[in-house]
């Protein structure tokens, strides 16, 4: 099967984000390379020894790398999170997340969402 992407970044590989990384790591449909990135060493650490992601990073700037950068973090740190990754993200490449408010976090993220780069929420 070919991946649909070249590379996913999950940002905030806890619950969801890891459900989602271990899911395309089994499916492989995915994408080729997958990546988490998360502030917390013990979280990455456990990514690793899951071996559910092929690059584990805090530096936001592995944004760079990805196709799609999915946000795995509590609704009330997405915002912030995006702003972090948002000037790394290359063009033609898409910004989603998983919270489940739509309310006014959708326009917050349009608003400051770079013009080459598509958010799906």
């Amino acid at each position: 099967m070919t991946p649909l992407l070249r590379s996913l970044s999950v940002i905030g590989p806890g619950l969801i984000g890891s459900s989602v990384l271990r899911r395309a790591r089994e499916t492989g449909a995915i994408a080729e390379t997958l990546i988490a990135a998360d502030s917390n060493p013990a979280v990455l650490e456990r990514v690793r020894e899951l071996d559910i992601a092929d690059i584990t990073t805090s530096d936001p700037a592995v944004a760079a790398q990805a196709d799609c950068v999915m946000i795995c973090v509590p609704v009330g740190a997405v915002e912030q999170v995006a702003r972090q990754v948002l000037p790394f993200m290359k063009p033609g490449s898409i910004l989603t997340d998983v919270a489940s408010v739509r309310g006014q976090l959708g326009p917050t993220l349009a608003a400051i969402l770079p013009e080459n780069v598509a958010y799906v929420p």
